[in-house]
């Protein structure tokens, strides 16, 4: 398989979007997809560092650490860290993560998920210096075509929503992991699909019935939504996983390299399957 890049395959499918008898649907992940960095470790980084969990959150954490084979400790702060050092040593179901890093939001309001990730996205690499080079003018060119852009991504709802502001997209556009609201504040009640692997076809089911023209994605997580493509199937600095997947994919496959961020940080091609960058 050859690489190209993010300028040719823009050309190439905004002649299929103009082609397309109907406004079609281009489906994209978020996490190392849209932008070099991962909004839900991002998120949880800032979370732990300063010890801003509810307190609601200790059982739903200890819980799940548990469930891994982890020992709690009853401080929601350390218990949740092990859970990800857990993961990243490959003893922890990324299902399960996924599941409670919106889970562990319990308690908290919608305005203040969304105050916190903005203050997470400010930390560090700031988030909008981490967007991929040449990704504003293919989403910009996608539009100015006719296309709908819609985001599919494992990461919390609101998170991805205040991430996606820095495309334009809005949340009506947007299909991620939901906890329920109750009396104004995040239950740990999952509401809706868990929007990894093949949950991110249910999730995306919530967005259109008909399947995308073109589907963007850099993990395994991503196969289903990718397979589900009918024009093209892109990988953006695809992880060992999901080159592995490329026979599977039903749409014509692009391998697309970008070296650079807006930024100008350089971009490895991950040799892990796990998201581990900030």
């Amino acid at each position: 398989m050859q690489w190209t890049n993010l300028a040719a395959v823009r050309d190439e499918l905004v002649v299929l979007v103009e082609r397309n008898g109907r406004r079609p649907t281009i489906a994209f992940d978020a996490d190392s997809t849209l932008w070099f960095s991962d909004v839900a470790n991002r998120l949880w980084d800032h979370l732990l560092g300063e010890k801003l969990l509810r307190p609601e959150a200790g059982p739903h954490i200890a819980a799940v650490l548990r469930a891994q084979e982890g020992e709690p400790t009853g401080d929601p702060h350390r218990d949740m860290a092990a859970l990800f050092d857990l993961y990243a040593r490959g003893r922890a179901e990324e299902r399960a993560v996924v599941a409670v890093q919106a889970i562990g939001l319990v308690g908290f309001t919608e305005e203040g998920v969304r105050e916190v990730a903005r203050a997470s996205f400010a930390l560090g690499r700031p988030l909008p210096g981490t967007c991929f080079e040449g990704m504003a003018e293919l989403l910009d060119a996608l539009r100015a075509a006719g296309a709908r852009l819609v985001v599919v991504s494992g990461s919390p709802q609101l998170v991805v929503e205040e991430a996606a502001r820095l495309y334009g997209i809005g949340a009506e556009d947007i299909s991620s992991l939901r906890t329920r609201v109750e009396a104004g504040r995040l239950t740990a009640e999952l509401q809706g699909p868990l929007t990894a692997h093949e949950g991110k076809l249910a999730g995306y089911a919530l967005l259109s019935d008909v399947p995308p023209l073109a589907a963007f994605g850099d993990g395994p997580s991503d196969i289903p939504l990718l397979r589900s493509a009918t024009g093209l199937a892109c990988m953006i600095n695809p992880r060992p996983g999901l080159r592995a997947a490329t026979r599977e994919m039903a749409a014509p496959v692009r391998w697309i390299r970008i070296p650079r961020t807006v930024s100008g940080e350089e971009t490895p091609v991950p040799d892990v399957d796990e998201s581990t960058i900030l």
